[in-house]
Formats: structure tokens, C-alpha cells, sequence
């Protein structure tokens, strides 16, 4: 694709993509309301997903580099007077114990101020961070952009211990930000998590969060609009044999979706890029890195991905989280795994609606998660799935179940979760979900939740999974009527129960009948 230019893959400052002539979405409307409007603002948005670009470019903008935003439109919106900028970015902080964090903060403390000529003398690094301020204040308000300002904290989320430490210290870094107020111009932290008022911004109380608000819904990622007119020429060439609406199709399915507010809806730029610089489909954000803290929430029983798909929570939930008391629904989509697909508004306040964002991020999450809990490989985990999908599409129920029961023969012993009943129906849900078959699992109904609903081309398999007998499932299914919604669908219903044998660790039996038998 000769012509176009270059993808700015891995790049995450603004100077370099377009001094190298790199391809960049022009986000500086959202930048303009930002800093025309307001003074002190928070954003939360998962790993890789373009802060560092936004930063990177606000940081630009307030040093008066007028010649970087030729085209742009605030290049004629804008006095480019130029301002002290302090630009301190948490994500490679070493964190290892309180002395190291320490020295750590005044390594780039001591940076910014070699920038501009300045030694900084005091000791403790909020003290040094306070100098730093008030001795830039001297040629103009400062402006102050701190990136992953939670990574100290995210980076030992299962340390309590660690975690209080790192929070008290940061804690203190960031009040100097309240006694200094007067003499910043602009303040913008970003980060992936939103810790509450109490835990990390008690003094730092007067921050807007940006996070769920409408307005910058588009501020970081891709939205449709901007794909359309930008990226167009990036997409006449088929990619895996598709083109056209046909493509266009199956890149939203796989990559758009993540939304703040319930209606404007974006793709990772990692991802989106990715596939037009490698042209295949593939899991490339989520490879990024391994969610192991929701893999240990999940072990634990805390994270229940059965229910994540369609999940109601307030709005007080997205707000934030203390790690002695996560929550997992709200780390989930801070951190990116679920998103808002709906806010439902009456007069006792807004619920939420929540749900995997996209293809990508479902697949891939729920592989890992599968083969955590089977002590798999995740290629192995994934086509484990694809093999019991292709039993229940040829119809063949025995082959499924003996799949089923050589997985959980495979699972060593100190794998399996304290909550039985719960693990089995987990794994089994993750092979379903990953396997290409048409299936919902607890589906709440009138009178009861069924376990598994399986739909083929020709099949509608009401099922459950006992512990217990086949024979007690089977009759579960019918005393409960669990078939009654499936009824004329032009398709035969048949019913599978599973019995499971916890002290054997597996299943003990199964029994497919058809509806009327």
C-alpha cells in the first residue's frame, strides 16, 4: 500500500510520530475543550490504550510547539504561549519496597529538573517534587501530567502489605499537588485504575474524573467515525480473504466496542493497528500482557466469568476500588475486560449494563482464564474448545462428554477450587463459550436457572450439571420445565444431564434423552 503512512505501531510519544512522518488521529478537539475548560483532571483507561499519545501530545501543545500541529485543529485554536511542563511517567517505576520507590520518583524528579537547569536539594521526594514546582513557577504557571500515576500500587495488588505502603507514599506525593495549586496552569493524571477519594486522593480531593464522562468518551481509542475517514486507505486490500462491508464487519466484531459511557463506542489502537500492519485477525492487546491478578481472582472464586457477560452494577462501582476489598466486576472493566454496553437512567441513579467489549478480548480472556484453571497451555486450552465444538456439531453427545471428562481427569488436585460445584460449571462454560457452538450458560428462567443452553444446526440441548447423578439432572430439567421457552423453534430439543462425582473429581455419568421421552 504504497503512498499511505507509516503506522505508528509501539509509538506513544506525540514529537516522534509526527516528526517520523507516522499516521496519527487528530484527538486535539477533545484536547481543546479539555484545556480551555478545566484545571485539574483525572482519566482512567486501560494499558495501551493511547494516554501516553494524549499526554505526550497536551505536553507538546503547552511548550508551544506550534509547528508539530500544522493540519490539526487546534493549530488555529490556541495562543502557543509556552508553559513549564513537569511530564512524569509512572509506567516503568521501580516499586520492589519503600526505599526503592523512593529513589525512584527522585531519579525522574531529578530529570524534569535537569531540563531546565535546576538541582533540586531536598531529601524526600515530595518535598523534592514540591521544589521542582515552586522553582519552575517562577517563569509561569506549571503545568503537571503524571502517567500510570497506580502502577506502584497495581504492580503488588495481592501484597496488602506493599500495596498500604506504596499507597500511603503516593498518597503524600500527590498532596503536594493541593498545596502548589496556585501555581499550576494544567494538572492531568491518567492511569488505568480509579482508587477511591479515601485511598489515594484524600487531599487531592478536587480532581475531575473524566473517566465516565460523555463528552470524552472518543478521547483515547479509535471511534468508528475516525476509522472511516482516516483509516479507509488502510483497508482496500482484503485481510484473510475478506473485503469491503464484509471486513469492515468482522474488524468491529473483533476490535470495536469499548465504551465509557454506554453509547460511543472505540477500538484499541493496538489492536486496530496490528491487524492493518500484520493483516490477520489475532489477540494482539490482550498478548500485550497476561491479566494474572484476574486469573488469581478467578482461582479464588472472586471472579465469576459465567456471569460477566451480562452483569448490572451501579454507578458507585465504577467509581473505585480498595484493594483489601476488590471488586472484581469494577477492576474488570477498569483494566479493560468488560466495558459499558448500556446505562439503564431512572430516579434511583444510572445502572450499568456490562459485557466483554469485543471478539478479541472475550477469546482470548476466556482461553487463558480456561487454561488456568486445567493447568493447560493456552494454545492447548483453546483447541481442547475447538474439538468438543466440533462433537456437539456433528451431534455426538458421548464424544462430548468423555472430552469433558478427560479434561477434568487431566486437572491435578491442587488446581481445583474450594467451591466445587462452581469450578465445574466454570470450566464447562469456558469450553463452551470457546468451542464456536451456540450456547448461554445460567440462563435465569421463571423457574430456575438452567445450567447450559447448546443450540446446532439441528439441536437445542437444555442442560445440567449435577453433582450428583444424570438421572437427577434429567429430572430437574423436566420437573422445572426448563425446555418451555425453546418450544417451537423448529428444532428438536433434547435434554443432557451431567452427574458429577466430587470425590472422583469428574464426571460420573451423563443421559440425553429427546423431549418427550
Amino acid at each position: 500500500m504504497t503512498g499511505l503512512k507509516k503506522l505508528p505501531l509501539g509509538l506513544q510519544d506525540f514529537t516522534e510520530i509526527i516528526e517520523g512522518g507516522y499516521f496519527y488521529i487528530d484527538k486535539t478537539t477533545f484536547i481543546h475543550r479539555l484545556v480551555t475548560t478545566s484545571k485539574l483532571n483525572f482519566l482512567s483507561r486501560p494499558r495501551r490504550f493511547g494516554k501516553s499519545v494524549l499526554l505526550s501530545t497536551i505536553e507538546a501543545l503547552f511548550r508551544g510547539s506550534r509547528d508539530l500541529f500544522n493540519g490539526l485543529y487546534i493549530a488555529d485554536h490556541w495562543d502557543w504561549k509556552p508553559h513549564p511542563v513537569i511530564r512524569l511517567d509512572l509506567l516503568g517505576i521501580e516499586s520492589g519496597d519503600e526505599t526503592i520507590l523512593r529513589e525512584s520518583l527522585n531519579r525522574r524528579l531529578d530529570e524534569q529538573a535537569a531540563f531546565y537547569g535546576l538541582k533540586l536539594t531536598a531529601s524526600h521526594c515530595a518535598d523534592r517534587f514540591r521544589e521542582l514546582i515552586l522553582g519552575l513557577s517562577e517563569r509561569g504557571r506549571v503545568v503537571v501530567l503524571i502517567d500510570e500515576y497506580d502502577k506502584p500500587i497495581l504492580d503488588h495488588i495481592t501484597d496488602i502489605e506493599r500495596v498500604t505502603i506504596n499507597r500511603k507514599l503516593m498518597a503524600n506525593f500527590f498532596a503536594v499537588l493541593k498545596s502548589v495549586e496556585k501555581n499550576l496552569r494544567f494538572l492531568f493524571m491518567t492511569g488505568v485504575s480509579k482508587f477511591t477519594q479515601v485511598s489515594l486522593f484524600s487531599e487531592l480531593n478536587n480532581l475531575s474524573d473524566l473517566t465516565l464522562h460523555g463528552a470524552y468518551a472518543g478521547i483515547a481509542g479509535y471511534t468508528e467515525e475516525e476509522v472511516t475517514r482516516d483509516l479507509g486507505p488502510y483497508l482496500t486490500q482484503p485481510i484473510d480473504g475478506l473485503k469491503g462491508n464484509r471486513l469492515r464487519e468482522k474488524i468491529r466484531t473483533w476490535y470495536n466496542g469499548y465504551s465509557w459511557d454506554g453509547r460511543t463506542r472505540v477500538y484499541n489502537p493496538v489492536s486496530l493497528l496490528s491487524l492493518l500492519e500484520q493483516r490477520r485477525f489475532g489477540s494482539f492487546w490482550f498478548s500485550s500482557g497476561t491479566p494474572k491478578f484476574l486469573l488469581e481472582l478467578a482461582r479464588v472464586g472472586k471472579l465469576k466469568a459465567p456471569g460477566m457477560e451480562r452483569m448490572e452494577i451501579s454507578e458507585f462501582s465504577l467509581h473505585g476500588f480498595e484493594p483489601e476489598k476488590i471488586d472484581p466486576i469494577s477492576l474488570c472493566f477498569q483494566t479493560g475486560y468488560l466495558t459499558i454496553k448500556q446505562v439503564q437512567k431512572d430516579d434511583l441513579g444510572d445502572t450499568y449494563l456490562m459485557g466483554y467489549p469485543n471478539l478479541e478480548v472475550k477469546r482470548a480472556f476466556l482461553t487463558y482464564l480456561l487454561a488456568d484453571l486445567t493447568d493447560e497451555q493456552p494454545g492447548q486450552a483453546g483447541l481442547l474448545a475447538r474439538k468438543i465444538g466440533a462433537h456437539l456439531a456433528n451431534g455426538d453427545i458421548d464424544a462430548f462428554c468423555r472430552s469433558l471428562q478427560s479434561l477434568f481427569a487431566a486437572i491435578p488436585y491442587n488446581i481445583f477450587l474450594a467451591d466445587r460445584e462452581a469450578y465445574y460449571h466454570t470450566v464447562i462454560y469456558l469450553a463452551l463459550s470457546l468451542s464456536d457452538i451456540d450456547s448461554a450458560c445460567e440462563i435465569q428462567t421463571h423457574r430456575g436457572r438452567v445450567d447450559a443452553v447448546i443450540e446446532t444446526d439441528d439441536n437445542i440441548i437444555i442442560t445440567e450439571f449435577k453433582l450428583g447423578t444424570a438421572k437427577e439432572a434429567v429430572a430437574q430439567i423436566k420437573d422445572r420445565g426448563y425446555a418451555d421457552a425453546w418450544r417451537n423453534r423448529g428444532k428438536e430439543i433434547r435434554l443432557l444431564g451431567i452427574g458429577i462425582d466430587p470425590d472422583k473429581r469428574n464426571l460420573a455419568d451423563w443421559m440425553c434423552l429427546s423431549l418427550d421421552d
